[in-house]
């Protein structure tokens, strides 16, 4: 983290325990300050935080550890995760410096399609394969083993889900959308929380259904 960075955060959490967004004692301050100190990891099971964190209510601690990974990602950047949605292991791990605006410079759904197409382009496992699902997410920097998929499904900020099938759409004698060049010439189909679901369903082409 650059010195800048360590300022920003450090004025990040004197804010939060100053009374904006809440006191010393609102949980995600609480947890921007542990995560900060090293008393607890991004990669800590919900066990482990129901423990450290007794009074928090049911749900409430997933809600605040999502809030206090996503004011870390924005003032010291994070690790965009690749993820088997079958498997739920991890596949891939790149980093993303800090940029202001977020998202390592680039839209959410940007970086994901990135972060996916690199990954593909170095596993040919994947790259080869016509049958996947998989997750693009933000985490923290930390360090994550490769059954931690789901923790990450969890906590981290979900940029992108991408769905191929074993088949194509010549095969299924419909006409590819030229106006979606993004999308491969698979059946397939992707999800962002922001554009919603693009892609082909079995039956048609949409976009936002």
């Amino acid at each position: 983290m650059t010195e800048l960075s360590q300022t920003a955060l450090e004025a990040m959490i004197a804010a939060a325990f100053a009374g904006f967004p809440g006191s010393g004692e609102h949980l995600p301050a609480r947890l921007v300050r542990d995560l900060t100190n090293g008393s607890i990891r991004p990669d800590a099971s919900p066990r482990t935080l129901a423990r450290r964190y007794p009074a928090a209510k049911e749900g409430e601690l997933e809600v605040a550890m999502k809030t206090a990974f996503r004011w870390l990602e924005s003032i010291a950047g994070g690790l965009v995760i690749v993820s088997d949605g079958n498997s739920g292991e991890i596949i891939e791990q790149i980093a993303m410096p800090p940029v202001s605006g977020g998202y390592g410079g680039r839209s959410p759904v940007g970086l994901g399609l990135s972060a996916m197409t690199a990954m593909l382009d170095r596993r040919k496992r994947y790259r080869n394969a016509r049958d996947f699902f998989l997750h693009v997410h933000i985490m923290p920097d930390g360090t994550y083993r490769k059954k931690q998929g789901k923790h990450v499904e969890q906590f981290g900020e979900l940029l992108l889900t991408y769905r191929g099938w074993d088949k194509e759409a010549e095969d299924l004698d419909v006409p590819f959308p030229d106006g979606m060049p993004s999308l491969d010439r698979e059946v397939c189909y992707r999800y962002s929380p922001q554009k919603g679901y693009v892609g082909f369903d079995g039956e048609r082409w949409r976009c936002e259904w």
